[in-house]
């Protein structure tokens, strides 16, 4: 910040008393020239490197910007959340999880449980799936279904190879009337409304940024006034939203599955408050860290073999609850996009105090289903399929 306040008083001019103690070693020692002055143009060449980096890691923030905020910007106005807090919990469907003690204590005793069943039934040979090796590792072997219906999906999307995006956009429309939601920006005076290929050619050129003229030259059948009318009119960003938003809601009725690419403790910790069973494919799921509220040689000392890493940071979660509450009721009242708010949580070099707390969470929830998955076999047949 003295070096940026330095470049603002100076207009731009590069003094030799100008702050070099943001710099590494190294480029303080090729800094200087021959006599001992400092080379303007690298300097601030480092200089905006430096700042470039900070605002992407959230060291500094914009005042002005969308992308690059402070975190608490994002979030429901702090003095709206403190006078509404119960109200607000209410219309975002969270009053549940208002009260802090009650719910850690319900997540306790489920964790309790599935470490006594789980080590129990493996002592007692009841999980011929399960075991452990040399090293204390957990492995699991998953029975195959007998059921052909679960090589369906592969072998189909084998033998149609490539599938093009209007193909896509195409089977969304006939499963779900997607440019409904495109209405025109005018009530009077409306033509008659472009064929839904208008709408995917428009979506397309704007989505793959191929852009609208090229994209009516390359589409048979659309001409370039058609195709510039339809986006003008009606692809405005409340009808795109409005589609969009009538697709999640379709997504979120059917069931959340992943693979180990898209599981994350943040998203363990965002889809238990979402009321949303998460059951990701996890590759080498033994190798994974399991957490507990009591420390592993408790557990040890019950002959257990399954045990915890660590035990879960309570004062962590319970110092942010409220600001977890706050980051969940915003994404839930759509005042600002998940995408978003999670894009610059993550992008901070130093873990956020409420990215730590997010995470020390989903650590609950995510050992709550690896214990599971360590004994439901049938759970492990339907994520596999």
């Amino acid at each position: 910040m003295c070096s940026i306040s330095h470049l603002k008083d100076t207009d731009g001019q590069i003094k030799q008393n100008a702050t070099i103690g943001f710099l590494e070693e190294e480029e303080r020692e090729v800094l200087f020239d021959e006599e001992k002055k400092i080379r303007a143009s690298l300097y601030k060449i480092l200089l905006f490197l430096y700042v470039s980096n900070a605002i992407k890691s959230g060291e500094l923030n914009l005042k002005y910007s969308y992308r690059y905020k402070a975190i608490h910007e994002y979030l429901i106005d702090e003095d709206t959340w403190l006078k509404n807090r119960d109200q607000i919990l209410k219309s975002a469907q969270l009053e549940n999880f208002s009260d802090y003690t009650k719910i850690m204590g319900q997540l306790k005793q489920c964790l309790e449980e599935k470490y006594t069943v789980v080590n129990q039934r493996f002592l007692e040979g009841r999980n011929p799936y399960l075991s452990i090796n040399e090293k204390g590792r957990v492995l699991v072997k998953t029975p195959a279904l007998e059921d052909k219906d679960t090589e369906y999906i592969a072998a189909l999307l084998e033998q149609a190879g490539y599938i093009p995006v209007f193909q896509i956009l195409s089977d969304i429309e006939n499963a779900l009337p997607l440019t409904e939601c495109f209405t025109h920006h005018s009530v009077k005076h409306v033509k008659q409304r472009p064929a839904f290929e208008a709408f995917f050619a428009g979506i397309i050129g704007l989505g793959c940024n191929i852009g609208i003229r090229k994209m009516a030259q390359i589409s048979v059948g659309i001409k370039e006034n058609t195709l510039l009318n339809t986006v003008n009119w009606y692809l405005s960003l409340k009808n795109l939203h409005s589609a969009n938003q009538r697709i999640v809601d379709l997504i979120i009725k059917l069931t959340l599955s992943t693979d180990t690419h898209g599981f994350t403790e943040i998203v363990f910790a965002t889809t238990h408050f979402l009321d949303v069973a998460f059951a990701p494919r996890i590759k080498k799921i033994g190798k994974q860290r399991i957490y507990a509220f009591s420390a592993p040689d408790t557990y040890e000392k019950r002959g257990y073999k399954i045990l915890p890493s660590r035990v879960i940071n309570q004062k962590l979660i319970a110092k942010h609850w409220d600001d977890i509450l706050r980051f969940m009721a915003t994404i839930k009242l759509k005042q600002v996009t998940a995408s978003q708010l999670f894009k610059r949580l993550s992008s901070y070099a130093k873990d956020h105090p409420l990215y730590q707390a997010l995470k020390e969470f989903g650590r609950i929830t995510k050992s709550i289903f690896i214990l599971t998955y360590f004994d439901d076999v049938k759970l492990r047949q339907r994520i596999e399929k």
